[in-house]
């Protein structure tokens, strides 16, 4: 029972936050332009402190979201997959997730409070290109994809044990009690070992030991933290100069090219 009032409680923060941090974003954006006279609509500092501010928000939305489900209730329970381990393609998503969507919100508050009669709708004109919407949809496809490989080979492993078992042949442990497997896929022996060292370790192994790191899992890693790190740094740079944002800036082919090696 405890256990279902504290994720309860979680999911109802979760929308409390999300409609504080909204109200919140367009209430002061509004407010400043109104009251404040001495606050240039093109100063970059108020600009990157609420974009800060928000990717944080959106990080603790992802985290609410993770604690608030029963199956699998912790800060990391969003990124963690049905092998109880905390999926590199989950994590993907979320990184995209956790700077676009604070970076458009930023900038249609800021359109709205700072534009003349801007109306909500007005505010959301803004352009993202198609490579944006690319990432989210790499991404996304991604997290699919991968869902349906794991489980396909989780499915194929589960058979080789039960024709195992039916053989008479005990099922082969591992010497980490963390690491349990089905077939040749390892799984986590309870959620609650779920951790990010997860992100590059192989997704096989051989029975018997914890699986391996991954060279291509540490490179897709590393490849996506670039570029999405690389793009937050540019998104700063547009809220410098422009009374309105009414577009985001386009990734070159170089960064599309490292985004799908990332995803691949």
């Amino acid at each position: 029972m405890d256990s279902k009032r504290n994720t309860g409680a979680y999911a109802s923060w979760f929308f409390v936050v999300l409609v504080v941090w909204l109200l919140g974003l367009f209430g002061i954006a509004r407010f400043l332009s109104t009251h404040v006279e001495n606050i240039d609509s093109n100063d970059i500092g108020i600009r990157s402190i609420a974009f800060l501010i928000s990717i944080l928000t959106v990080a603790l939305l992802v985290g609410l979201a993770g604690r608030g489900q029963s199956a699998r209730s912790r800060w990391l329970g969003a990124l963690i997959d049905d092998n109880n381990r905390v999926s590199l393609s989950r994590f993907q998503a979320c990184l995209w997730t956790v700077l676009i969507f604070p970076a458009l919100a930023v900038a249609a508050a800021w359109n709205y409070g700072y534009s003349d009669k801007s109306s909500v709708a007005d505010s959301l004109s803004i352009s993202i290109p198609t490579q944006i919407w690319l990432a989210l949809g790499i991404s996304a496809t991604t997290l699919v994809a991968a869902g349906v490989i794991k489980n396909t080979k989780t499915n194929q492993g589960q058979a080789a044990d039960d024709l195992a078992l039916s053989k008479g042949q005990a099922l082969t442990e591992t010497a980490d009690p963390s690491w349990d497997y089905s077939g040749n896929v390892a799984c986590h022996a309870s959620w609650t070992q779920a951790n990010l060292g997860d992100l590059y370790l192989a997704d096989t192994g051989n029975p018997g030991t914890p699986p391996p790191s991954d060279f291509n899992k540490v490179q897709q890693l590393i490849l996506s933290m670039v570029v999405v790190i690389a793009y937050g740094a540019i998104l700063f740079r547009i809220w410098s100069g422009v009374d309105k944002v009414d577009t985001f800036p386009k990734l070159s082919d170089g960064a599309v090219m490292i985004l799908l090696i990332s995803h691949a």
